[in-house]
């Protein structure tokens, strides 16, 4: 036998665990910020955990926002700078104060829209 043929086969990690109403499942702050992460997620279902997050622990919204403004797609990074964007807390502006003025001009923009 050769070595590749000792060893298990390969198989895929299992699929996150992910309610299929996100906006009124009972989740644990950790469990929302893996779900905005998970690229393999939708972004609707991505979205909805952010926007949860933000409402269950701000604190904790900020830091996966700003993470999130490097995100690939423009949904979500426009939705982390949205959720920046209406924050009290001093890490969100900070975030903001390293974007460039166009995005801050944005930013300003979607605070006025949530006032």
């Amino acid at each position: 036998a050769r070595p590749r043929d000792l060893l298990p086969p390969r198989t895929p990690p299992p699929a996150p665990r992910v309610p299929a109403d996100v906006a009124r499942a009972e989740a644990l702050p950790a469990e929302l910020a893996a779900w905005a992460q998970d690229a393999a997620l939708a972004p609707e279902v991505r979205y909805t955990s952010l926007r949860r997050l933000e409402r269950d622990a701000p604190a904790d919204a900020v830091a996966l926002a700003t993470a999130l403004l490097g995100d690939p797609v423009p949904f979500l990074r426009t939705n982390a700078l949205a959720v920046l964007a209406r924050s009290t807390d001093p890490r969100g502006r900070e975030a903001l104060a390293t974007l460039d003025p166009q995005q801050q001009r944005l930013a300003l923009a979607l605070a006025r829209r949530s006032q």
